[in-house]
Formats: C-alpha cells, sequence, structure tokens
C-alpha cells in the first residue's frame, strides 16, 4: 500500500516539475540532485528569552556556521504578552493569543481545542511520523504539546541537550522539538541586554548545546539521505527590568530556518520611523556651522522637537546657540531644569529665564516642546500644544554669540558643556526652525503626534530647518526642510529602535514572527496548508 506521505511527496514532485514554481531567493529547487529520494526531518531548537539583538553580537560560532546556509533574522517578533506561557503556545499553534487563548503562563483559557499544536496536522498527513518533544519547562509538555509520540520532561538545560542528542543519534525521530531555560534564567537574574555579560554567556553556552545536536545530526547514519530543517526561535524576549510587556525589547526575538542546500539570506526589518537618535549626552551632538542660522539677526523665530526620555539631571542643553556657562552670555538655550525644562537668553550683560510650568518629562514617553520668540514682544512657551509660561524679551539686544557654531543640539556651543555633569539619556526627533513666531492654534495642532508637516502648513515658508532624526544610520541629521542644511553628529552615534512611533502605537514591520514556524514545517512535510485551521503565520520561502 502507498503510504500517505509517499502520495503527498510524489503530487508535490510532479506539480513542481510540472509548473516550474519560483522559488524565495537563495533556496534551491527541490529538484536538485539528491533532493527527491531525501527523506524530510525537522528539529526545532526553542531558546527561551533569546532575544533578537544579542545574537547579533554574541560568540555564537555553531549559529553562525548554520547562518551560512540558513534564513535568519535578528529581528523576529512575538506579540504581547511576552510570556512563556503565550509564546511556547503562539509557536507550537502558529496562531497568535487572540485564538489559542493563553495570556499568562497558567495557561488558563486556552483554546487548543480549536487551535491545536501543529503536530496533529502532522500526524492526521501521516501518522507514521515520529515526534518528539523535549522540555526543559514541564509546561508546554503538560499542556501544549499533543499528538507526540514522547513527550519528555527534563530539569536542566543540559539534561535537555542529552536527551534531544540520544535521540538524534540512536533513534529515528522525523520532528524533534527541544526546548531550553538558561538564556531566560540569565535575563532574568541580570537583565536581556548586550550589555549583560552574564546574558550573553549564557548565549555562549547555549550555543554549545546547539553544536552538538548539530553534531548529532550529522553523525547519523542515514544522514545522507535526509533532509532536516533546524528551526532556531524563542518565545518572547526582554529588557533590563525582564519581559512580560509590550516594548519592542521584550517582543524581539532570534529566528532561523537552516538546510544544508540553502543559501545564506538575512530578513532585516525596514528603516522605520521608530528609529530615533539618542543623545548620551557626554561627546555626543549635532551640530551646523551654517550662518543662515543669524539668531542676531533674526527678530521672530520659533523652535519645535519632541523628547523622550525616563530621566533627567542638572541642565544640559536640549538645543542651543550659546554658550551656557553663564545665563548672560549672548545666545539662548532650551535646557533640562529638574524633571521638566526652560528657555534662557542673555545678551552679554542681561537675561531673561523662564521655567515651563508643566508636567514632568521623564515617563519614557513622546513629548512635543515649542519655544516662539518675538524679541519685539514676549518668549512663549509650550508643552505638547499648551502654553506653560512667557516672558519680555524686549529688554535684550543682541543674542548672536559670534561662535563658529549656530545651532547645537544636546549640548552648547562651547561643545563641552554636557561631559561636566551626570548627563541624561535622551532621544530627540522632528526638530523644527522657524524664522518667525508661530501662533498658539498652529502649534497646538502640530504638536499632536500624528500631525506632520506638510506644505499646507500656515507657515510652510518660514520653515528653515527639519530634523526628523529618524535617518536610522549614519552621521548626520538630515534637514527635511528646503533649506537642506543637514546637522552633523559629533561622536558614537546611537541610533534606537523603539518600535514604536511618536504616538506610542507599535510599528507594524514585515519580518519573520514566532507564528510562521508552524506552516513552515508542516509544508517542509509538502503537507497542504488547510485554510480551515486559520494559522496566522506566512511562509518566507517556497520550500
Amino acid at each position: 500500500m502507498i503510504s500517505r506521505r509517499y502520495l503527498y511527496l510524489m503530487l508535490a514532485a510532479l506539480a513542481l516539475a510540472c509548473n516550474d514554481l519560483a522559488l524565495g531567493p537563495g533556496i534551491p529547487k527541490p529538484e536538485d540532485p539528491g533532493a527527491k529520494a531525501s527523506r524530510k526531518k525537522v528539529l526545532v531548537i526553542g531558546i527561551d528569552g533569546c532575544r533578537g539583538e544579542p545574537v547579533k553580537y554574541a560568540a555564537v560560532p555553531n549559529i553562525r556556521k548554520l547562518m551560512q546556509n540558513a534564513v535568519y533574522s535578528y529581528d523576529a517578533l512575538t506579540q504581547p504578552p511576552t510570556w512563556s506561557g503565550p509564546g511556547w503556545s503562539s509557536l507550537l499553534t502558529g496562531v497568535w493569543g487572540n485564538k489559542h487563548g493563553v495570556t499568562d503562563n497558567s495557561f488558563s483559557g486556552s483554546n487548543f481545542a480549536a487551535y491545536p499544536v501543529f503536530l496533529q496536522y502532522l500526524k492526521a498527513a501521516d501518522p507514521s511520523l515520529q515526534t518528539v518533544s523535549i522540555c526543559a519547562w514541564a509546561p508546554i509538555n503538560q499542556h501544549v504539546v499533543s499528538h507526540a509520540d514522547a513527550r519528555v520532561n527534563v530539569t536542566s538545560d543540559a539534561a535537555a541537550k542529552d536527551s534531544a542528542v540520544a535521540r538524534l543519534k540512536n533513534g529515528d525521530p522525523d520532528f524533534l522539538f527541544a526546548q531550553f531555560n538558561d538564556v531566560d534564567a540569565a535575563g532574568h537574574s541580570f537583565g536581556f541586554d548586550t550589555s549583560v555579560p552574564q546574558y550573553m554567556q549564557a548565549l555562549t553556552k547555549m550555543d554549545g548545546y546547539v553544536g552538538d545536536l548539530v553534531n548529532a545530526i550529522q553523525s547519523r547514519p542515514e544522514y545522507a539521505s535526509e533532509d532536516w530543517l533546524i528551526v532556531i526561535a524563542a518565545d518572547h524576549g526582554g529588557n533590563l527590568a525582564g519581559h512580560g510587556g509590550n516594548s519592542y525589547e521584550e517582543q524581539n526575538i532570534f529566528m532561523m530556518y537552516h538546510n544544508k542546500r540553502f543559501v545564506s539570506r538575512e530578513v532585516k526589518k525596514p528603516v522605520t520611523n521608530s528609529t530615533f537618535v539618542k543623545f548620551m549626552q557626554r561627546g555626543q551632538y549635532a551640530f551646523t556651522e551654517n550662518t543662515a542660522y543669524d539668531f542676531g539677526a533674526m527678530v521672530k523665530w520659533t523652535v519645535e522637537y519632541r523628547v523622550r526620555t525616563s530621566g533627567l539631571s542638572s541642565d544640559p542643553p536640549f538645543i542651543a546657540n550659546k554658550d551656557w556657562n553663564s545665563g548672560n552670555n549672548r545666545g539662548w538655550v532650551i535646557c533640562v531644569s529638574g524633571q521638566g525644562w526652560k528657555f534662557n537668553a542673555g545678551d552679554g550683560s542681561r537675561r531673561v529665564d523662564i521655567g515651563a510650568s508643566a508636567p514632568a518629562l521623564n515617563d519614557n514617553k513622546w513629548h512635543h516642546i515649542a519655544v516662539s520668540v518675538d524679541r519685539t514682544g514676549l518668549v512663549r512657551l509650550y508643552q505638547d500644544g499648551v502654553a506653560v509660561g512667557s516672558a519680555n524679551m524686549t529688554a535684550l539686544t543682541t543674542l548672536d554669540p559670534a561662535n563658529v557654531t549656530k545651532l547645537i543640539v544636546a549640548e552648547d556651543i562651547s561643545k563641552t558643556y554636557g561631559s561636566r555633569y551626570a548627563n541624561p539619556v535622551i532621544n530627540m526627533a522632528d526638530i523644527r526652525l522657524w524664522n518667525d513666531a508661530l501662533d498658539p492654534l498652529t502649534i497646538a495642532e502640530y504638536a499632536k503626534c500624528d500631525t506632520t508637516v506638510t506644505p499646507d502648513h500656515p507657515y510652510y515658508s518660514n520653515l528653515i530647518g527639519w530634523w526628523k532624526g529618524t535617518d536610522g544610520k549614519g552621521t548626520l541629521l538630515k534637514d527635511a526642510s528646503p533649506k537642506k542644511i543637514d546637522l552633523q553628529i559629533a561622536g558614537n552615534v546611537n541610533w534606537e529602535e523603539t518600535g514604536k512611533d511618536l504616538c506610542g502605537a507599535m510599528v507594524a514591520t514585515d519580518v519573520p514572527k514566532i507564528v510562521d514556524i508552524a506552516p513552515r514545517v508542516i509544508s517542509w512535510y509538502n503537507i497542504p496548508i488547510n485554510t480551515a485551521w486559520k494559522l496566522d503565520g506566512k511562509l518566507w520561502f517556497d520550500y
């Protein structure tokens, strides 16, 4: 009798031969020599808490070797809540939490009857497939995994590795899931970040286990006639505080699909407006020497910007054209004041100081700041579109400091002020400069996070600088105004992917996601995806 599995292989091969289906870049056609007779097999290595970005910098030679024949991404994502229960449920069912119902590690509310682990679809298509699940975190096997011929719970990563190696060397599994915990444990104890040595060391140790598993596969007597797909993925990422929330770092995971005939291809997230310039305030700033910004000659101007920080200290500048060593010095500055901000202007002997009577900025959310100056009248301060202070400017004479630097962000024109203090870390974006004093209604309208400047802006002809700070790379803050006067970035430039836009909403990017693994594995066995399963994942290559 012809098995269902053999029939699927024959039908798939016939369809490919007849239609010459196009495949994804870097992926060989299955009619390559040796492919038709190969037995399809899958190893899924689940690394709890394996955030994508740290893998890029960790000492992981075995994973890097696999990348030479892999489709992989440091930018892959899961969805909140970023706990292990929902994460492993999404990986093993191929659907998001709104379907499988798991919201925490208790697995209460699960809906696996309607959205089962994908092993059910494998066994329904071919009952002869031998499936194994080995877990260092027992609740996965207890609550999620069904339709496995063997479910093995162990108490350590070393035991998980030994059990998986033994199965690969001495048994004949067609599908093996091996799950590991120690990377997550290091993240919980010390933080999920490249700056944490213990976390990076845990990744290196895990890489050794990956090497042992790959060696076990390659030492199999039938390896030459087997077609192994090796998948590496995580249930969630994390940040310095842990995981469970909805930050980008907590949703970011590493994912890889390896096969010995694949050509290396990294899937990167597109650069979006969720990537912002980040100033550490110590030797990092942006400036211009362009004489178009002569504030000695300007009678009216407006400065706007958006800032995001979780903590402020002392009084370093946000943006300035003066030496902030003395408030009497010529020029102006918008600077930190407590957990808020203030404006200062001086003409060499006199000064104006006005603090913003506004809520604190240190809530790690984006805030819009605006200062509208009329030297024949008032300087007006606004936060998030609301007036928060004003002062008379008529007593001041020149505001030209006669310095080669005409405008500077995250420093003063001496370029040494910030180094004197324990300064804050800030993201800045949407920095706009106008050669007129914008009215309150216009400022309020364009302070909204989802309102951007277009040629329809009532003051567009007065726009003389617009540095969005979302370039994502490089050493320039590019000017989006008609002036095209870029700001040069000094110091070791930082670009931070926040994963959220200026309104605090997650930015949707087409990158690999945890739910993609189920349809990929099912398709690897040439089993057609049934739309009735309502899987949420996608295939990143057509083989």
